[in-house]
């Protein structure tokens, strides 16, 4: 059986977070499956868009791309033009373009609110379908979701013991509990240019 080497993987990149992230915080944050080595800011465009690109390196698997022009209700698309990028191994990236739909009539919000956030004081509110479309932290009695593509969506709710905004399970060795899970049953239909509320009260943790 042959075998891969590290150096012969593609650079696979992706865009973290989502389009209320990116509106908010008016940077996009692209990851990397390998890390990064060198940067060619010239080969960041904006298609329709002459504004040049100023990549940040983060770290060696992340670069922030800032946006100083405004995006209000705008459709942008982020082309990395291949050799962008280059690992440590001298591979270079290929071509791969990021598309961003920046007008909220486009989009669904939902405000949730639920006694589990009160009583946990540390919940962590995931909205999914096959995967988790957004994540929030809340530390109060609600929580507001916007931007949300229109869809069907499950729910869950976990208490963030250790505050990593992630789902940690038990550990026999640590002799550790896994952080207790509230899903819902019952699936949530977001509309474009609609809001909608909902008071879900937790069933049997998970």
């Amino acid at each position: 059986i042959g075998k891969t080497s590290v150096d012969s993987i593609k650079i696979f990149l992706d865009v973290l977070g989502n389009i209320e992230e990116v509106k908010k915080e008016k940077m996009i944050t692209v990851k990397s499956n390998k890390p990064i080595k060198r940067v060619f800011p010239d080969l960041f465009t904006w298609l329709d868009r002459s504004t040049p690109i100023k990549p940040v390196v983060k770290n060696l698997f992340t670069i922030i791309i800032p946006i100083d022009f405004n995006i209000e209700n705008s459709e942008e698309t982020l082309i990395i033009n291949s050799g962008a990028l280059v690992d440590r191994f001298d591979s270079k990236s290929d071509s791969v373009s990021f598309s961003f739909d920046f007008n909220p009539d486009h989009y669904g919000a939902l405000k949730l609110k639920s006694p589990f956030f009160r009583e946990s004081g540390n919940a962590v509110v995931e909205l999914f379908q096959k995967n988790v479309v957004i994540r929030k932290k809340n530390i109060a009695d609600s929580v507001s979701m916007s931007f949300i593509p229109p869809g069907k969506y499950g729910i869950r709710i976990f208490e963030d013991i250790n505050n990593d905004f992630l789902w940690t399970p038990g550990s026999i060795i640590k002799k550790t509990r896994p952080e207790s899970v509230h899903i819902y049953s019952e699936s949530i239909d977001i509309k474009s240019n609609w809001e909608i509320e909902v008071e879900i009260k937790p069933e049997k943790p998970q």
